[in-house]
């Protein structure tokens, strides 16, 4: 195989020759540079004259791991010399970039890709060999996964925080502890540490150095503090994680051990444990029957009914039981919910409260707001307004309580409004007796009922069919909606871009963003799309939230590093900064929530 690289070496030199011979006066030669001579020469491993290709793996495994939240992976080395200079915030041009291709997917993975090597790169060079003299430098790559969300083949700005890479960095201080580097070298005469000093930390002034061939050369970094080097013509450099950010597995266990690994899990990780007044063991005691009683029978379906109801009780949106690839559990669940809630008395409530505040309670008034015709709740002469004192001798308070949700929540007024929703289904041909108050009235009333499937008289507005989302002028304005912040993102963000385009050219009144109904989603592409709303010149911070990951060697969770970056619009041409309006509602959860604060 011809070494392309090779052969342009030799017709430079060969033209060098040339131009040295046919002067008419000789020159001087001039001294080769001596700054690595004091250093010993790298130790190499298979040295085939440096790298010309780059291999190896990526993959993870953390659940959210998922193609959804990769739907246009880049593979690349990227130049991280900011970095291991001190200065992480600063974003890398598209010069410091070399992209590769995945020659096997990325999922179901684990995904293979191959990086072809340009003879000379044209990242920025930073000089680490601590010889106390000014030297060039080398410059220094580290492999990264991430998703290319704006879709220009480089990444840009707030791509360049995510995704997996070759490097691991300690969660709390953000100091690299090992890793895998490509190098290059311009000369012999440029060094490398070849392990860290007395400080335990990488790249500081007690570093051991080595002198380095030109060229590229890999370089490994060891947990322990030790610097491999290699040369072999392909290079293997593989994604890495922490094993702490490796989603529990515990597919094969039984349902006793597995209930009890994941209280253990819990117990250990959950981050609001005293936010909540949570005790795990307590809780494990609680269903250890119920679990036991399942295992026995091998009855998957009651164990995933039993995490339901303890995910909902945890009282957290993002926390939930999911079983999508069992049927049988998902159809007991929604069968037993149907049993608990298929009747009614054809009416439904709305749950009112005054100021809830740590010193005084919600007064729990409930009230109708729809009747059906001819329904037993009819009969009884409610009417909207009327008053629902008390349901089989239980406060409103109580029956609330007892109410089932589909799914958690930490916020009382979006309980409450969820509950409300069911606070008169029962099972169906259930007898039921209720006290209530007209309007206007002072008389308490009772009523009894037999529950069956009614009109509520509670007509819901048509829906409108939108797409995943959707841009419309509406009256001098730009209307721009989605539903949530992880499902088709690269078309949402061009949408979004071709929105701006449009008000840039037509100078709109003002852009609108309907948000209601949003789910949330990924932290990275909310900031992505707010970061549209400002300009270089005056950016978006983007640590605005304090995160806190595990931390295996602590045994707790720990406050996690984070980077000061500033992120303006990706393509500045399209930065609005207009008016703009945001529509919320009780929907509107997580980061949902985050992008609205940060705007």
């Amino acid at each position: 195989m011809l070494d392309i690289r090779t052969s342009y070496f030799r017709n430079v030199l060969f033209i060098a020759l040339l131009i040295m011979l046919s002067a008419v006066s000789p020159r001087p030669v001039q001294a080769q540079s001596t700054a690595a001579a004091d250093l010993p020469p790298a130790d190499i491993a298979n040295d085939d004259g440096g790298p010309l290709v780059v291999v190896g793996e990526a993959s993870s495994a953390n659940f959210a791991f998922m193609p959804d939240l990769y739907p246009n992976p880049t593979v690349l080395l990227i130049d991280v010399t900011n970095m291991l200079a001190g200065e992480p915030e600063k974003y890398v041009a598209d010069t410091g970039q070399m992209l590769g291709v995945f020659t096997e997917s990325l999922f179901p993975g684990p995904g293979q890709f191959r990086i072809n090597l340009p003879i000379v790169p044209t990242g920025a060079s930073l000089d680490v060999d601590n010889d106390g003299e000014s030297d060039t430098g080398v410059q220094i790559f580290a492999l990264q996964v991430a998703s290319n969300l704006v879709n220009d083949s480089y990444l840009q700005q707030i791509e360049q925080e995510g995704g997996l890479s070759s490097l691991l960095v300690d969660v709390a201080t953000g100091a690299l502890t090992q890793g895998t580097f490509l190098i290059y070298a311009p000369d012999g005469d440029q060094g490398f540490p070849s392990g860290f000093g007395a400080d335990g930390l990488w790249f500081t002034e007690d570093d051991p150095a080595v002198a380095l061939p030109a060229g590229y050369t890999l370089a490994t970094l060891g947990l322990d503090g030790s610097v491999t080097f290699d040369r072999a013509a392909e290079a293997t450099m593989n994604t890495m994680e922490r094993s702490e950010e490796a989603s529990p597995d515990f597919s094969d266990q039984g349902i006793l051990e597995s209930f009890n690994s994941l209280i253990d899990v819990l117990a250990e990780r959950y981050a609001y444990t005293e936010l909540r007044g949570l005790d795990w063991e307590e809780i494990r005691q609680a269903n250890l029957p119920q679990v036991e009683a399942a295992d026995a029978d091998n009855d998957i379906a009651a164990y995933y009914i039993l995490l339901y109801d303890l995910a909902i009780s945890i009282a957290d949106a993002h926390v939930s039981a999911t079983a999508d690839s069992n049927i049988e559990a998902i159809v007991a669940h929604a069968k037993r919910f149907g049993e608990q809630t298929a009747g009614n008395v054809g009416a439904t409530v709305i749950a009112m409260s005054g100021a809830m505040t740590e010193t005084e309670a919600a007064d729990d008034k409930v009230v109708v707001f729809s009747v059906g015709d001819g329904t037993p709740a009819a009969e009884a002469g409610w009417m909207p307004g009327t008053e629902i004192v008390s349901v089989n001798g239980q406060s409103p308070a109580e029956r609330l309580a007892e109410v089932p949700l589909l799914r958690g929540t930490g916020v009382a007024e979006v309980r409450r409004a969820a509950q409300a929703n069911l606070f008169l289904s029962f099972p169906l041909s259930q007898t039921v007796t209720i006290g209530y108050r007209l309007p206007d009235a002072s008389q308490v009333m009772t009523a009894t009922m037999d529950t069956g499937s009614y009109d509520t008289g509670q007509h819901a507005a048509e829906t409108a069919n939108h797409t995943p989302i959707t841009y419309e002028p509406v009256g001098g304005y730009a209307i721009v909606r989605w539903n949530d912040f992880i499902h088709y993102i690269v078309p949402k963000i061009a949408v979004l871009e071709e929105a701006l385009a449009i008000e840039k050219n037509q100078s709109t009144a003002g852009v609108i963003l309907d948000l209601r109904g949003n789910s949330g989603g990924w932290l990275e592409l909310y900031e992505i799309m707010a970061s549209y709303f400002f300009t270089a010149d005056q950016p978006m911070a983007t640590h605005v939230f304090d995160w806190y990951s595990y931390d295996a060697t602590v045994g707790d969770l720990v406050k996690a590093y984070a980077v000061d970056y500033m992120a303006s619009a990706p393509r500045p041409e399209l930065a609005y900064t207009g008016p703009l309006v945001i529509l919320i509602d009780q929907n509107c959860a997580s980061a949902c929530e985050y992008f609205t604060q940060h705007l």
